[in-house]
């Protein structure tokens, strides 16, 4: 009778930390999905910039800023789902860079102006 109280214990407890790593392997996996997101979009931000300030005569096409119609478009298109199911949300992630590229650089702008004026 104890080697059966014993063996339903020791059960009991693998399951409980079978639970316990299937909770910390989700937990990681997001926190890997966030870090990721986090960095498209501090990637595009760094990249449509510089772009805009490395090639000032091309940081427009048709007339909008290269962030802000980089920054619509992948965000239209993640927003679809046109990415795929596992792309899209990283495809947003780097339109949401994008447009706050340009919201800096617009927002920069403003302040020197009424700094100066």
């Amino acid at each position: 009778m104890a080697e059966s109280r014993a063996l339903v214990k020791a059960r009991e407890q693998n399951e409980r930390q079978k639970a316990l790593i299937k909770r910390l392997k989700s937990k990681g996996e997001d926190a890997t999905k966030t870090a990721v997101r986090t960095a498209a979009a501090m990637g595009t931000s760094f990249a449509v910039s510089y772009v805009e300030g490395r090639y000032p005569d091309k940081s427009e096409i048709l007339g909008i800023p290269v962030s802000l119609a980089v920054g619509v478009g992948l965000t239209v298109t993640g927003a679809m789902g046109w990415a795929g199911k596992e792309s899209s949300e990283l495809v947003q992630s780097a339109g949401d860079g994008a447009l706050s590229a340009y919201a800096a650089r617009r927002g920069y702008d403003m302040g020197m102006d009424a700094a100066q004026g």
